[in-house]
């Protein structure tokens, strides 16, 4: 590198994807590289063609000093790639806590919002970060921050099944019942999915069982369309009427029979 510097490389030359010497360098925590780049004054916040620049490669990756040095020349610490994901929402994403701390300790927006309408927090939701999660909280981030679709952070734990996250949000006071676009609520996605011990987390905490979506669906509509034996079992005990019916007019033994 220090060669190549020497005898005039391009200090900000791109690849075919637009990444920088810079980027690759911060994506890969090569240290004493950025310092190097950095010194030359190679360019801190040029994006490639996914909006992201070394910051946030670093913050994705767990860089913490890579990110430091780069924070310290003056990175714009709230960069968006296209897809509009801050340097904190991807290393919420990726559970890189370490990160979090460092950027949260900076001042980054804590509920900034990608195109998707999701935030750090969400993120770190849908992903099982549970000590992410932990951190956002601590900064008070929005419990009940709705994305496109209307998913909550819960309904994203809710629906992949980390259990973790869940009681963390619970004990936070999320609401059980908020509704997404469709009518679907946590407790919905959970059983949708076939995450019974999480279902009995929300059970235990008054969430309605016989709720029912834009289509009808209720929980148990759900369980038995997807095959779910534990859940139907449980949700049997809950929830008595085995002849409803959905807009379509299907039962729940039509659902099950159908898919087998």
């Amino acid at each position: 590198m220090q060669q190549l510097l020497e005898t005039g490389a391009a200090l900000d030359s791109k690849d075919k994807d637009g990444r920088t010497p810079l980027s690759w360098a911060a994506a890969n925590g090569y240290e004493i590289i950025v310092q190097m780049l950095l010194v030359k004054g190679a360019n801190l916040d040029f994006k490639d063609k996914d909006g992201r620049t070394p910051l946030s490669w670093a913050a994705a990756n767990g860089h913490e000093a890579v990110m430091q040095m780069l924070l310290v020349k003056g990175a714009k610490l709230d960069s968006e790639d296209k897809v509009g994901r801050t340097p904190l929402s991807l290393a919420a994403m990726n559970g890189r806590e370490a990160v979090v701390q460092m950027l949260l300790e900076k001042g980054a927006k804590l509920d900034s919002e990608d195109k998707v309408g999701q935030t750090p927090l969400s993120l770190a939701a849908m992903n099982g970060r549970e000590a992410a999660a932990q951190q956002l909280l601590e900064e008070v981030a929005d419990l009940e921050f709705k994305d496109q679709d209307g998913w909550t952070p819960l309904s994203w734990a809710a629906a992949n099944g980390y259990k973790a996250v869940v009681q963390m949000l619970l004990d936070k006071g999320a609401n059980l019942d908020s509704e997404d676009k469709v009518g679907r609520t946590p407790l919905s996605l959970a059983a949708a999915n076939g995450h019974r011990a999480v279902m009995h987390m929300l059970l235990e905490k008054v969430a309605d069982p016989g709720l029912k979506d834009q289509d009808g669906w209720t929980l148990l509509s759900w369980a038995a369309a997807n095959g779910y034996k534990a859940v139907v079992h449980m949700l049997l005990e809950k929830v008595a009427d085995l002849e409803f019916k959905d807009q379509d007019g299907w039962t729940l033994l039509s659902w099950a029979a159908a898919n087998g």
